[in-house]
């Protein structure tokens, strides 16, 4: 039961002295996954690419979507196009959704958060599953930022050419844990510069179909899979990158196993990097996928753990531990996030199994 008290912790707030702190005057846009992604749909009408996508995508206008596609915000089968290019049946359009460009602010909204902790600079939250953190084409609502649009509509954070209101990275709709955002446009910048500068430490935890046989770092290049385009591939790092669809990222996650049984084990994993799907994809490339992952995952093992006594409905990952510098304060912020029910009741069988 040293693993159930292990994860059972929280929330846990420690603060450590570390060096001054100061933004650049400039906003500095992340290019981690973590913050922009992309979105891929195969066409299933013929047409202009501009009005291809105001139809796809009620909730950005036609206009707008001429001015993205300008700023090569918009591939078609891997390549920029003009907004006038015919689209045929069947090309694999790319959009980046997640991108400043496309999205004016949230709409704010009194949403339910279950606050970790919060000073006049930063709130950190853990996400319930099933909340997704940005806004996207089909979901302006319900979403944590909307959340936060809402707590911070008062601040210079809210502004309403910026779709982040306060969000500096990300976690997918299905895991739950940890995630910062800032209340101030100060913090935002000084939040966004930690991640770029990789100063920012990530612990996962994972429930596995299967073991890990091979523990220690994962180092690959991540990629949009060549056909599946909602997918990431996970390519060896010495494949050339000529060979190599789509734009290949290097990635770095180092995995523990904390339990095990005959068909499942209990992970941590501590992210380097943060590629879209990184950990999900590594443990896939491990053999050992998330448990409930309908995208990377065994089907087998998905269709089982759906039943008693798991009852399993979503990839049981879980953003446990996270640590940053504080915008403000020469401080190492450090806070954990209890895991939910179902996945502490995934954890508690794996336990007594092995």
């Amino acid at each position: 039961m040293r693993l159930l008290s292990l994860v059972l912790w929280g929330p846990l707030v420690s603060n450590q002295r570390v060096g001054p702190r100061r933004p650049s005057q400039q906003q500095q846009h992340l290019e981690f996954d973590e913050v922009s992604s992309r979105r891929g749909f195969v066409a299933g009408s013929e047409g202009r690419l501009d009005r291809v996508l105001a139809e796809e995508f009620e909730d950005v206008s036609r206009s707008r979507w001429g001015e993205a596609i300008a700023s090569g915000k918009v591939l078609v089968n891997g390549k920029e196009e003009k907004k006038s290019y015919v689209v045929s049946l069947g090309d694999a359009i790319e959009v980046a959704y997640e991108d400043d460009f496309l999205r004016s602010a949230p709409i704010p909204e009194d949403l339910p958060l279950e606050v970790v902790y919060e000073d006049d600079d930063v709130i950190v939250v853990n996400k319930a599953p099933g909340m997704v953190t940005h806004p996207a084409p089909g979901r302006p609502t319900g979403t944590l930022a909307n959340a936060l649009a809402y707590r911070n509509r008062k601040s210079d954070v809210y502004d309403q050419r910026d779709c982040r209101a306060g969000v500096v990275h990300r976690l997918d709709k299905g895991t739950s844990g940890v995630i910062v955002a800032a209340k101030t446009a100060f913090a935002q910048t000084a939040l966004s510069n930690s991640f770029r500068d990789r100063e920012v430490r990530k612990l996962y935890l994972a429930v596995c179909a299967g073991k890990v046989t091979e523990e220690g770092d994962v180092e690959t290049l991540i990629a949009r899979h060549p056909t599946k385009r909602d997918r990431m591939t996970a390519y060896d790092v010495d494949e050339p990158q000529q060979n190599i669809p789509g734009r290949p990222r290097y990635a770095k996650s180092t995995v523990r196993t904390l339990a095990a049984d005959d068909q499942r084990s209990v992970v941590q994993v501590d992210i380097a990097t943060g590629r879209t799907h990184q950990i999900r994809v590594h443990l896939a490339h491990l053999r050992a996928p998330v448990l409930g992952d309908d995208l990377y995952g065994d089907p087998r093992h998905n269709k089982l753990a759906a039943k008693p006594p798991f009852r399993v409905q979503r990839p049981l990952l879980h953003a446990w531990q996270l640590s940053f510098p504080h915008p403000t304060r020469n401080e190492l912020m450090s806070f954990t996030a209890p895991p939910p029910d179902d996945f502490q009741r995934a954890i508690s069988l794996v336990s007594l199994l092995a």
